[in-house]
Parts: structure tokens; C-alpha cells; sequence
């Protein structure tokens, strides 16, 4: 596989032993298999999904991700992580609208289907994903920019105190954000 015009930014290791790697493309040429949820380059730069076996000789699984209503935008997956049932957490950015929004989604063990997805939060960007083993959930750290941005009760720092404030969100195993 030639690897041109390509950032990597995170990958996790399935429960299966299946690596998978996220990140950005501007490449049109980016490996993609039949059955991909995006097969062609959507736009200026597109985010990716790519799963490889274990012993890293077989592409099990490669798509593009992003916004396919706008040529120019600028996408990219940011994270990944493998929870302990065996399915992932998948988060990203599309330059769409107003400064993009963070797009998080549950998806099976092959990548295939999602369980859940949630297009939400205008002006935040998603960073890292780390999973949480006391309920096969996830948390979501990255920055907003957006001073409305809703915190929960008792949160740590419910103030918005500029540009690029940074922010943890956590989803627990029913997708629900908490």
C-alpha cells in the first residue's frame, strides 16, 4: 500500500487482534475496500478509517470518512479506541457549516454498521478517546470554541473562559452522554 498525503492520528487494537488506524487524507488513491461506507475521496481532505489483520499483511477494511455535501470541507478522524466487547469508538471533524462539528460513533467489531452515532456539538473538535472499562463506555477529550457549550451538574469548570477551552465528555456503553 503507498501511504501519500496521509496524517495518522490514532489506532487501537481490537479485541479480535485487528489493528485499526484513523486519521486524514488528501489522497485519492487511499486504499478502500468493496463494502466501504465511503469508497471515493469526498473532498479537499478526507478523514479515514483503515482495519488491517493482526499480522498486518491483510486490508480487512478501509473507507473514507467525511462530508459529502460540501467539496471543500476539511475532514479528518481524530480517534479510535476498542472497548472490551469488542466493538469502537470512532470521533472526528467535518469543516461543514460553522466551524465544523464532532461527529462520535459506536461502530462493530468489522467496522461495517454503526450501533450508535451522534452529530452534535458545533465549534468542538474531538482530540482522544480513551475507553472506560468500568462499562465499556468512552471519554472524549478535545477543545471547543463555543461559549455556549453545555456542561453537566457538578462538573469541574462549568465557565467558558476563551478560544479553544478545553473539554472531557464521557458516553457510557448505551451511547448515552453522561
Amino acid at each position: 500500500l503507498e501511504f501519500r498525503r496521509v496524517l495518522f492520528r490514532s489506532l487501537a487494537v481490537g479485541t479480535d487482534g485487528a489493528i485499526t488506524v484513523v486519521g486524514t487524507t488528501w489522497c485519492d488513491t487511499f486504499p478502500t475496500t468493496p463494502d466501504a461506507w465511503y469508497p471515493d475521496h469526498l473532498g479537499w481532505d478526507d478523514g479515514f478509517i483503515l482495519q488491517l489483520s493482526s499480522d498486518l499483511t491483510t486490508l480487512l477494511y478501509g473507507t473514507f470518512m467525511g462530508d459529502e455535501y460540501v467539496y471543500w470541507t476539511s475532514d479528518s478522524v481524530n480517534a479510535v479506541a476498542a472497548v472490551t466487547d469488542g466493538t469502537y469508538f470512532i470521533a472526528g471533524i467535518t469543516g461543514y457549516e460553522d466551524g465544523g462539528f464532532i461527529y462520535t460513533g459506536r461502530f462493530t467489531a468489522d467496522l461495517r454498521s454503526t450501533i450508535d452515532f451522534d452529530q452534535g456539538f458545533l465549534k468542538f473538535a474531538p482530540l482522544a478517546l480513551e475507553p472506560s472499562p468500568a462499562d465499556d463506555g468512552v471519554y472524549v477529550v478535545g477543545v471547543t470554541s463555543d461559549s455556549g457549550f453545555e456542561t453537566t451538574p457538578g462538573a469541574w469548570d462549568t465557565t467558558y473562559t476563551g478560544y479553544g477551552d478545553f473539554v472531557v465528555l464521557k458516553y457510557d456503553h448505551s451511547f448515552i452522554l453522561q
